[in-house]
């Protein structure tokens, strides 16, 4: 019985989050996207409450909308241009605690060919996630 409890806990711990990140970085990545959030539900239609506790759960969805919710709230806070399809390393650096220039360049690189601005960003901003889970 005590190793179906471990088992049903472990497995409930692991598929609760999609990303282990310190608590620290994710209450500072809330604030950040709180600076835009509610521009950025009404531009995308997204899901209210999955734009208000997404970041805070570390559970990102993977639905469209929210996809391109990430990247209205990069495009507004200027990490991301989206008519030279650039980011702004200088700005996610001193905005997005915890990515480091290095590390966004690779998401970037990984996906700078992906599909529209609203799949390219959730990539990078995933795989920068990704990074620092721990």
């Amino acid at each position: 019985m005590k190793a179906f409890i471990l088992a049903f806990v472990l497995f409930y711990t692991c598929s609760a989050f999609k990303h282990n990140v310190h608590p620290d970085l994710v209450k500072s990545w809330d604030k950040m996207v709180g600076r835009h959030r509610e521009r950025c539900i009404a531009e995308t239609k997204v899901d209210k409450e999955d734009a208000m506790g997404a970041v805070l759960a570390m559970d990102l969805p993977e639905y469209y909308e929210y996809k391109c919710f990430a990247y209205c709230i990069w495009r507004e806070s200027e990490f991301y241009n989206p008519q030279t399809k650039q980011l702004n390393y200088a700005n996610i650096v001193r905005g997005v605690t915890g990515f480091t220039k290095e590390n966004t360049k690779q998401c970037y690189k990984k996906y700078k060919n992906t599909g529209d601005h609203c799949e390219r960003i959730y990539g990078i901003v995933t795989c920068g996630i990704g990074k620092l889970s721990f």
